[in-house]
C-alpha cells in the first residue's frame, strides 16, 4: 500500500499518542524488535511521516501496517507503563459520575496494591487530568488501553445512564415517546 495523506484521513487514527524518544527506545525500533514490522517498512513509514507530519503509531495503524494492540504494547514498553491485556476483566463497578469518565475517555480498570490504574489511550490527557482524578479516587497510575477497550468497558458500566440519556435526550414533542401509533385502543 502506498501511504499518503489522502488515504490516512480515511482510516481510523489514534488519538494524541505520545511518540517521544525515551530511554527505553524509539517506537519504530521496538516494533521492529518485536517482529511487528520490518526495518524496510519502518524506514518507508518514517519517510512518509516527514511528509504528512503525523505520529508514527497513527500512520502505522491507519495504513493497516501494524495492529493497534502492537502499538500500545510498544508504547507500554517505551514509557514503562502497563497495557490492558485482552483477557483482563476490570474491577471497576462504580456507576457514579459517568459523565466525568465519558468526557475524559478513560475508565478505572483495576486496583492492585491499593492504587487505581486508569485505562486511557491518551497519556497527555491523563496527566492533564491527574489531579482531578486523584481527588476522586486517591492515588492512581495510568495503564494503556485501546479506545475500543475503553468504550466497551464504559458501555458495560454506564449502560443504564447511557440508555436513559438516549431515551430522554429529546423533548417530548420531538420524541416518539408521545406518539400514538394506533387511533384506537388495542384489545388483548
Amino acid at each position: 500500500m502506498i501511504l499518503n495523506a489522502s488515504n490516512l484521513s480515511e482510516r481510523e487514527t489514534l488519538e494524541n499518542i505520545p511518540l517521544s524518544r525515551t530511554q527505553k527506545g524509539k517506537l519504530g525500533q521496538l516494533l521492529v524488535d518485536d517482529g511487528a514490522i520490518s526495518s524496510d517498512a519502518i524506514s518507508q513509514t518514517l519517510q512518509v511521516q516527514t511528509l504528512i507530519k503525523r505520529p508514527l503509531g497513527e500512520i502505522l495503524v491507519a495504513s493497516s501496517i501494524v495492529a493497534r494492540s502492537k502499538i500500545y504494547s510498544a508504547l507500554g514498553i517505551q514509557d514503562g507503563r502497563d497495557v490492558v491485556s485482552r483477557n483482563s476483566v476490570p474491577e471497576w463497578r462504580d456507576t457514579r459520575d459517568p459523565q466525568f469518565w465519558l468526557k475524559l475517555g478513560m475508565v478505572p480498570w483495576d486496583r492492585p496494591h491499593g492504587r487505581w490504574r486508569i485505562a486511557t489511550s491518551n497519556a497527555q490527557k491523563f496527566e492533564r487530568n491527574r489531579a482531578e482524578i486523584e481527588e476522586k479516587l486517591g492515588q492512581i497510575e495510568m495503564i494503556w488501553a485501546s479506545p475500543s477497550q475503553i468504550i466497551y468497558r464504559q458501555n458495560a458500566v454506564f449502560q443504564k445512564f447511557l440508555v436513559h440519556t438516549a431515551e430522554n435526550s429529546l423533548p417530548d414533542h420531538q420524541s416518539c415517546r408521545t406518539l400514538k401509533f394506533f387511533p384506537f385502543p388495542l384489545q388483548a
